[in-house]
């Protein structure tokens, strides 16, 4: 259940393949791409992003990239 408010970077324990989905996600690259880049299935990129979205608390892809963007984690 996604947080009222979303948390502080800081606080947030990213992995190095989470903050790599990031940037990509960031960049406007499609799952697709993202998945063939990091040479992972889709069904792998799906659960990283679930869990991505579940650690910061945004319901959609585009909030993964805007609280990334925001927070100061990807420039």
């Amino acid at each position: 259940m996604p947080v009222p408010y979303p948390p502080d970077p800081k606080e947030v324990l990213l992995s190095d393949m989470d903050r790599q989905v990031i940037f990509l996600i960031a960049e406007g690259q499609r799952a697709k791409v993202i998945a063939g880049l990091l040479k992972l299935s889709r069904k792998q990129l799906t659960t990283i992003y679930e869990d991505l979205r579940k650690k910061i608390g945004t319901p959609s892809w585009t909030g993964v990239a805007v609280w990334a963007i925001r927070n100061g984690v990807i420039k």
